[in-house]
Order: structure tokens, then sequence, then C-alpha cells
């Protein structure tokens, strides 16, 4: 037996050349900035979103009323009164009529897009 060292060889073919390491390592960086960008775009939605959602709750709590029922008319009902019309609670007029949901911009009667029932002859 010899005293030198053998390497044998790699299984997979000859190691990679510079190059090879080169465009393998320019390719990483490239993965890296993309996955960097992306995760700086979700992060500033993200903050967007929270400052959004912060807004929306500063703006609720800037709402001066109270809530309808209030508890009086909650207490009159449970001893068998029957509440006609309630006490103002500081949100100003309706916008629909009581009993008549806010139509979201659909013609009453536009019945053109409707399918026809098929008959069997």
């Amino acid at each position: 037996m010899s005293d030198t060292h053998h390497t044998p060889t790699p299984v997979f073919g000859a190691p990679p050349t510079e190059e090879q390491k080169a465009a393998a390592k320019k390719r990483a960086e490239e993965v890296k900035a993309d996955a960097d960008k992306r995760r700086d775009e979700a992060s500033k939605k993200l903050d967007e979103a929270d400052k959004a959602r912060q807004e929306a709750i500063a703006e609720a709590g800037k709402h001066e009323g109270k809530p309808t029922p209030t508890q009086r008319e909650l207490d009159l009902v449970k001893l068998g009164h029957a509440i006609e019309e309630h006490e103002d609670d500081g949100s100003g007029p309706d916008i629909a009529p009581p009993g008549v949901a806010p139509r979201m911009g659909v013609s009453a009667g536009d019945y053109a897009g409707r399918q026809k029932p098929k008959t069997i002859k």
C-alpha cells in the first residue's frame, strides 16, 4: 500500500467549473433578492392594512350615540309594554324606511337577466 491519499472521483461526474459555481452563486443571489422584494411588498401591504384598520377603529370611536334599543326600552318590553318608536340614538335619519333593505344598484323590475323555465314537451 502506498502512503499517498487517493480521493475517489465523484459519482455524479466532474466537479463544477468556476463558471458553473459563479452562475449558481448569481442565481442564488437573484432568488434571495426576489424573495426579499416579495417579503418587503407583503410587509408594506400589511402595514397599509393595519393603518387602515386603525383609522377605521378611530373613526368608529368618534360617533356619538347610544344603542337601539336602549336598556330602558328592553326593560319596558320585559315588563310587557310595546315599543312603537325607539328613542333617538343620535345616528341621524334612517337611509331606508324601516323594514326595507337598501338596494345595491339593482333596478326594481329588471327581470331580463332571469332564465326562463324550460318546458317539457
